[in-house]
């Protein structure tokens, strides 16, 4: 009884874990992550081959600068090539909604808090950056005005409190 409590409790831990880890994206980032790895694994694997090559025929690969460039853009190149396998195994696809009723990705957002304005794009995890105003539906803001309406009032936990924002307009 004992034995099959703990395996439906690693079972449950494990599923919450996997769940964590699924990254959603749309279809268009799927897509570029899946060029890109193939682009890794074909093109730029065989360009820094190529450069190792060339490196070794300078003889001594103890002080050759060219040899030791070419490995560590070997060594960034596989990295990267895991970790966009990793994300693509992960992936879970979302589509983009039609109903422009509610906060969904692809929506342009304007939003207040504090007696200011101010207007984001909710997008998934691959396409988020803060300078161009483009937010994750993973980060907080995100998560917190994601399926909201006009006019809604949304409560955002923060480091340092919580910060109040309202739903003004949904582009």
């Amino acid at each position: 009884m004992i034995k099959k409590a703990n395996s439906n409790i690693y079972a449950s831990m494990f599923l919450r874990n996997f769940l964590k880890n699924i990254m959603k994206l749309t279809r268009d980032s799927y897509t570029k992550l899946k060029q890109e790895l193939e682009k890794k694994k074909t093109i730029i694997r065989k360009e820094i081959s190529d450069k190792i090559r060339d490196a070794k025929e300078f003889g001594d690969l103890s002080e050759n600068t060219a040899y030791e460039n070419a490995r560590e853009q070997e060594a960034f190149n596989e990295g990267r090539i895991k970790e966009l396998e990793n994300i693509l195994r992960q992936a879970k696809i979302i589509t983009i909604k039609v109903d422009k009723s509610k906060v969904s990705i692809g929506d342009t957002v304007e939003l207040s808090y504090d007696n200011k304005k101010i207007e984001v794009i909710i997008v998934d995890s691959q396409q988020a950056n803060p300078e161009e105003k483009k937010i994750s539906i993973e980060s907080p803001l995100g998560k917190a005005i994601l399926k909201h309406k006009e006019s809604d009032i949304v409560e955002v936990e923060i480091p340092n409190g919580k910060v109040i924002y309202k739903v003004l307009k949904i582009k």
